[in-house]
């Protein structure tokens, strides 16, 4: 039953009437531990997620037992915060984050408090950011206990802060880009004074690292709410701070931003962070791109993937008019089916006819495997001893070879052979 600590708060019953993925096990952790005598209960994001019947992605609970009784309580755990009282429980091959409840101390650095004190329900709530990730659910009795007004802020579809936005978001700055993704991914308004106090507040930002901004950047990104969140950066002003080389372009070149905007939103739901962000930049110099990627310290598959998109997109969008093999060159890269998704994006951006899309897709399909070897069956020692000279014309004939080959206008040694005599009779060939 609901504990007498918040049995005078305001609840709310919810039918959890599908079965999320880990929702079972989180329930048995908590029954576990009310068995052993300590109140538990699911918090956070995952009650917002029930609440709007979504599936979550994690299950987090919040209790009165202290770490080290939390890890008598189960046979597979793992100190993951320990200092802040977070325990990780290994229940059916999940993971799950089990922390007491606690009152956070100050925040010095702009990122974590400098102490914690273990507490009550209460306080665990009240420390939170948003009213919406500050419910707390009870799977005994399914329902939603709100000391934060979460429940009516889920109802109005806003993101507010739990107290004080300006003293929330100094304890960390991060909380701001953290408020334009639950925005954008839940399709919510941010709450007014939670806003401006995002653009008052947007220069803290440059106190965050750049490894944690890309964090929330990339989450934001992969997200199909991406457009709508980055339009959200924009108009907060965050934008200017975490990437100033695309405020730019957005103040002085409003066609080519909204072209890129546009781009970013007709990617499909799942395009992957380098595409995405190509996508986001793709009207821009590559030496900005460069400066905005050290910026933020992508890794260098993302940054590669990332210029290696916005340098091709042009061949890409007139490229199957080109011969076939240099379609095949393309199409063998890696990054082919990512060079794919940001095509039919910018197609659909310009609303034309994806019929270069189509084209390219049918024959990356049937370029299988075993269909064509990687290269010619030709190599330099072969042209050496048929009588060709050393020298940088080996390597020029073996591109003239392979581009037959990939036309497909000679397909064995000895009509490549046979074509590259006829094409260069004036060189030394040996007799045959």
């Amino acid at each position: 039953s609901t504990p007498s600590l918040i049995a005078d708060m305001p609840t709310y019953p919810i039918d959890i009437d599908f079965k999320p993925t880990g929702f079972a096990s989180s329930v048995q952790i908590v029954m576990r531990l009310r068995a052993e005598g300590f109140r538990a209960f699911l918090v956070g994001g995952c009650v917002r997620d029930l609440w709007l019947k979504r599936d979550p992605k994690d299950f987090d609970i919040a209790t009165s037992a202290l770490p080290k009784e939390i890890r008598r309580c189960f046979s597979h755990t793992r100190a993951v915060g320990q200092t802040f009282g977070v325990i990780q429980v290994y229940l059916r091959g999940h993971a799950y984050e089990v922390a007491t409840f606690r009152e956070d101390g100050a925040y010095k650095d702009g990122r974590r408090p400098s102490s914690v004190t273990f507490g009550d329900e209460a306080a665990d709530v009240q420390r939170r950011d948003f009213t919406i990730n500050g419910l707390l659910f009870d799977p005994e009795s399914s329902v939603v206990t709100d000391l934060v007004g979460g429940v009516d802020d889920l109802d109005r579809r806003l993101v507010r802060t739990i107290g004080d936005p300006i003293e929330r978001f100094q304890e960390d700055s991060l909380r701001l880009l953290r408020a334009v993704r639950f925005a954008a991914r839940l399709g919510f308004q941010i709450e007014p004074e939670t806003a401006r106090a995002i653009s008052s507040l947007a220069g803290s930002m440059d106190r965050i690292s750049p490894e944690r901004i890309l964090g929330e950047l990339e989450l934001i990104l992969e997200h199909h709410s991406r457009f709508e969140g980055v339009a959200k950066l924009a108009e907060l002003g965050l934008l200017e701070v975490i990437a100033p080389e695309l405020e730019e372009l957005r103040r002085d070149s409003r066609d080519r931003w909204s072209r890129n905007i546009s781009v970013l939103g007709a990617l499909p739901d799942r395009a992957g962070i380098g595409v995405a962000m190509a996508a986001l930049c793709h009207s821009m110099p590559i030496e900005q791109i460069d400066l905005l990627l050290g910026r933020w310290r992508c890794s260098n598959e993302i940054s590669d993937t990332i210029v290696e998109l916005v340098e091709q997109q042009s061949w890409w969008l007139s490229g199957y008019a080109s011969s076939r093999a240099d379609r095949v060159r393309h199409l063998r890269q890696k990054r082919a089916p990512a060079h794919l998704t940001l095509l039919r994006a910018n197609l659909r951006a310009s609303a034309v006819r994806e019929k270069p899309y189509r084209n390219f897709r049918k024959e990356l399909d049937r370029l299988g495997p075993d269909d064509y070897p990687t290269s010619a069956p030709i190599d330099g020692n072969l042209l050496l001893s048929a009588g060709v000279p050393p020298g940088p014309l080996v390597g020029e004939l073996l591109e003239e070879a392979q581009d037959g080959w990939l036309n497909r206008e000679n397909t064995t040694t000895e009509e490549i052979l046979a074509s590259l005599r006829g094409s260069h009779s004036d060189l030394p060939w040996s007799v045959e």
